[in-house]
């Protein structure tokens, strides 16, 4: 398991606790993990969520859509100028 850090937290429309975090292993792909509380309260393990970019993610930050509570998660890069952007399909499902 990697170093994790910029550690971000939200609900999904379901009361959910879900977490983003970045990686910080030196020399490794830059990842991005999501970790999900479920129904009975347990937690998921940690889920890579993607490679943002072309360098380590900084910064992560999850929110809820507006309209229907998906979680859409956003993060910036150390040498990439823009932003990068995830979101759910689905309450509880990450896109690809």
């Amino acid at each position: 398991m990697p170093s994790l850090t910029n550690v971000a937290l939200s609900r999904n429309s379901d009361g959910h606790l879900e977490v983003l975090a970045t990686s910080t292993v030196v020399g490794s792909e830059p990842t991005l993990w999501h970790a999900q509380e479920d129904a009975d309260g347990k937690w998921s393990g940690w889920h890579p969520f993607g490679k943002p970019g072309h360098s380590r993610p900084t910064t992560v930050s999850v929110m809820p859509h507006v309209t229907d509570g998906r979680l859409e998660a956003f993060t910036a890069t150390e040498r990439d100028p823009s932003v990068w952007h995830r979101w759910q399909t689905q309450n509880g499902q990450l896109c690809a």
